[in-house]
Parts: structure tokens; sequence; C-alpha cells
């Protein structure tokens, strides 16, 4: 009997994800098309905001669906592989995540914490700079402004 578990181990492996001989982007056609992880999108491309895997749990709770933490962070860490979901963090420590669309960085009010999108970004070129300085090659950048909003003031 487990014998046959290690079959399936392995046939799963060559199959599936984090196979050594397939390429990445083979593997990322190949990957099917989860209940938890078409419901984790459905949830952050209707947020007007970034959430954290539990708001994203809570937020699939409310549409009837139920998934364990586990399964959350797995996907996620798939979704972010696959480009599809942005990951950040704020002061807290705490991992955000958004749909990945266009470059922006966020404006993080302190007191309320609201979080709003900045589509102006500066800094490009002074990464540019600093790549070149230092010899770098930098393959993304994350920028956050913390203060108070007009609210809060």
């Amino acid at each position: 009997m487990q014998l046959s578990c290690v079959k399936i181990g392995l046939r799963s492996r060559i199959l599936g994800y984090d196979n050594p001989f397939m390429s990445m982007e083979k593997q990322k056609n190949e990957r099917r098309i989860s209940r938890s992880r078409v419901a984790i999108l459905r949830v952050l491309s209707k947020s007007l905001r970034p959430l954290s895997a539990v708001e994203i749990g809570e937020r699939i709770h409310a549409f009837g669906q139920s998934f364990n933490k586990t399964t959350i962070y797995r996907e996620m860490e798939k979704l972010k592989l696959d480009g599809e979901v942005k990951e950040f963090f704020l002061r807290n420590d705490c991992a955000l995540y958004e749909r990945n669309r266009a470059h922006h960085h966020h404006i993080v009010c302190v007191s309320c914490n609201v979080v709003r999108d900045i589509y102006a970004c500066t800094v490009s070129n002074e990464e540019k700079r600093i790549a070149e300085q230092e010899h770098f090659d930098i393959i993304d950048h994350s920028f956050e402004i913390f203060g108070l909003c007009k609210k809060c003031r």
C-alpha cells in the first residue's frame, strides 16, 4: 500500500508542479484551474483594496465557499509565481495581496489604514541609475508612502 502512494506521489510530480524536467512555462500552462484559485481571483478582482490571506478567506466564506488556510496560502504562492497576484508588505509585516495590474505604488494612512494606489512612478529613473552604478539587475521595486489622510489629520 505504501508503495502505491510513492508511485502516485512520483506520478503527480512528473505530471504536475515542481517537475525539474518540465519548463516553468509548461508547468504554468498545465496547472488546473481549481475552485479555490477561481474564488481567490474573484475576491481580489472585486476588492477595491489589497487584502490579507485571512480577509480573502473571509470573503470567500461570505460567497458560500470555504477553504482552509493552507489551501489559500498555497494558491497564493502559485498565483504569485504565475504573475496573477502581487504581494507586498506594509508596516505591520502582514502580507497583502492584489491582482497584478498596471505598475503602481501605495499611499497608506497610518491612522485608518486606508490604502490608495498611486500610478505615478518616479522611482524607475532612479532605479536605472542605481542598477548601472551598482552593477545590479533589478527585477522589481516597491514603494509605499505612509502618512495621515485628509479625514485623519
